[in-house]
């Protein structure tokens, strides 16, 4: 005998119920084999209305193929299945969403026709955060002469009254039932993420980045990690290494850091003169090691001619997901592609997400592939280096010769520091970096290597971007009349690095007060209060004000904005258009 399912008309039409349709045969089967789980988790399903599956799970009930080219069809399938295992135990008729958990295959986001109604996992950045809003689902009119209840279904999130009525007065006169209690109403938010750049370079394996040197080299992972942290302690400690010192106190004595008396004494900072004869000051060990050691970070190519605009795609968020993102969070999305029409004969290509996570806090760069025993050998090779952050630097940096305390500077700006608590105050860990120096130096092409090392990295010229383009910006929607927010480098930027060329060119440098002390930023307009987060590291460029470096005025006087920004900056490098003739020799020789 054929059980009877109850909840059928929740999700699928009543005439489309039979014992022979396929739908039928599917809920069935997740019935019996989601019945002992959902059992279990009866009380959290009727309070939140949601239900998560594994797709781990999922693949040993149904085949992979029916869930990646039906995914709409299946989920309606173990929503009704949920829905009908409620009404068993509660005798209550209700609405339960699915939630697909585990699709690690990441698509990219090329999305093609051929993909509409297709399952797809995207990792992207949000850009722009919508309001939220309520869409019906499914509606009821009355007729006005016989009281006869009609039911509609919404499809595309679009409604027609009905032209006449299904009974036998045939009247054209109805009127919307909005306290009916089968009226289906979601919350509805559009969201916009944009394609992470550099993401593709980097996802997977380690190989992407690393040359292996050694590949026989071994490594015992079953050292207890006590003693494996001890020997660490001991071989990096800055006390108990006599060459690293030695190295160090070297260094000291070799850098000379200049510093004016009189910005000294009026804002506490000090720069560094990189170009006062600095491929002697330099301590040569690590000159020397940077010529003859290398441990194989590979050189991004800067290939302009493949340069391309970053893709974006819209997504629809329903439900628990409504308000869950801000601009600059980093997500991974599970939807279904949909074509929904805008005018005659144009369609654009949406996302229904499904399911959504945020991977704001961890690492966006190992998420396709485990690693392998190979893979940790670089570390292993890099921790036998006496001057590792040297190595890095030469590695990063290449193509650029000489500079090499702004190359070690930039490295430990991309690493960052501690964030520290001073009572309820939080002081930032990010390393701002400013380059000051006269045109033709180099300081663009180090910001252009640096932009290129980090996900989620950019580059941009401060005299072609706007402070809304930096920052948040809000977009006045002309169909709904309501504020979208939308996100700027600055915050698409958070937690990674921003490099910022012709910084002295910027229309407003105000708006960089909060972002780069507080780390977020504040918008208020319209009504709207908006704070979000920019944790952003900023390396900047900039030229002297008057177009070089002038010895006998200090540094803020030879810059073009004032000193409250100035003292944001951690790192401060002046490079200088010395003329020697041994160091252009070396240079042509290198180049």
């Amino acid at each position: 005998m054929h059980p009877h399912i109850s909840s059928w008309d929740l999700y699928f039409d009543k005439d489309e119920f039979t014992f022979f349709n396929t739908n039928y045969e599917t809920i069935i089967k997740f019935i019996r084999t989601l019945r002992n789980n959902v059992t279990n988790k009866i009380l959290i399903i009727k309070e939140r209305g949601i239900y998560k599956i594994s797709m781990r799970f999922l693949v040993k009930i149904i085949s992979k193929n029916q869930i990646y080219e039906q995914p709409e069809n299946t989920i309606k399938c173990i929503a009704c299945a949920v829905s009908e295992i409620i009404y068993n135990e509660y005798d209550i008729k209700m609405y339960v969403g699915i939630r697909i958990t585990n699709y690690n295959i990441v698509s990219s986001f090329g999305v093609s026709v051929g993909k509409v109604e297709h399952l797809v996992s995207l990792i992207g950045t949000v850009c722009r955060v919508g309001c939220k809003k309520l869409i019906f689902k499914k509606v009821f009119f009355e007729c006005l002469k016989c009281k006869e209840i009609l039911e509609i279904k919404i499809v595309s999130n679009v409604y027609k009254t009905p032209k006449k009525c299904v009974g036998g007065c045939k009247s054209k006169k109805f009127v919307f039932l909005n306290d009916h209690p089968e009226l289906l109403i979601k919350d509805f938010q559009e969201i916009k993420i944009q394609e992470i750049p550099n993401y593709q370079n980097y996802c997977g394996n380690f190989e992407n980045i690393f040359d292996f040197s050694d590949e026989n080299s071994e490594i015992n992972f079953d050292l207890d990690f006590k003693e494996t942290n001890e020997k660490s302690k001991e071989k990096f400690a800055i006390n108990e290494n006599k060459e690293f010192n030695e190295i160090n106190e070297n260094r000291k004595q070799s850098i000379d850091l200049k510093c004016d008396e009189e910005y000294k004494e009026n804002s506490s900072e000090y720069y560094y003169d990189s170009n006062e004869d600095s491929k002697e000051k330099i301590d040569m060990n690590c000159a020397n090691e940077l010529k003859n050691k290398d441990f194989g970070f590979k050189e991004i190519e800067n290939d302009y001619e493949n340069t391309k605009k970053l893709n974006m795609t819209d997504c629809y968020l329903f439900d628990d997901l409504v308000n869950t993102v801000v601009p600059g969070d980093v997500v991974s999305v599970i939807g279904i592609i949909k074509a929904e029409k805008e005018s005659n004969g144009l369609y654009k290509l949406n996302i229904y997400v499904n399911n959504l996570k945020i991977l704001k806090n961890k690492n966006i760069l190992n998420l396709k592939k485990e690693t392998k025993d190979s893979d940790f050998n670089v570390f292993k090779d890099i921790s036998r280096n006496k001057n590792i952050i040297c190595s890095l630097a030469h590695s990063l940096f290449k193509n650029i010769y000489g500079n090499e305390l702004i190359k070690i500077g930039i490295v430990l700006s991309l690493f960052g520091g501690t964030k520290k608590f001073c009572g309820n105050t939080c002081i930032r860990k990010e390393i701002h970096v400013l380059l000051i120096g006269e045109p033709g130096l180099g300081k663009s092409k180090f910001l252009t290597l640096t932009s290129e090392i980090l996900p989620k990295s950019t580059f941009i010229c401060g005299s072609s971007t706007t402070s809304a383009g930096l920052t948040v910006s809000m977009i006045h929607d002309p169909i709904t009349s309501e504020y979208v927010v939308d996100a700027g480098a600055l915050v698409i930027s958070d937690n990674s690095v921003c490099c910022l060329d012709e910084f002295d060119k910027l229309n407003d440098f105000k708006v960089l007060y909060e972002i780069m002390e507080q780390q977020s930023f504040t918008i208020a307009k319209g009504g709207v209060i908006c704070t979000v987060p920019a944790r952003t590291t900023i390396i900047s460029a900039t030229n002297p004000k008057y177009g070089f470096f002038k010895e006998n005025k200090t540094l803020k006087e030879n810059l073009n904005f004032n000193e409250a920004l100035l003292s944001r900056f951690d790192l401060i490098f002046v490079l200088k258009d010395n003329l020697d003739e041994n160091y252009n020799q070396e240079l042509s020789k290198y180049i």
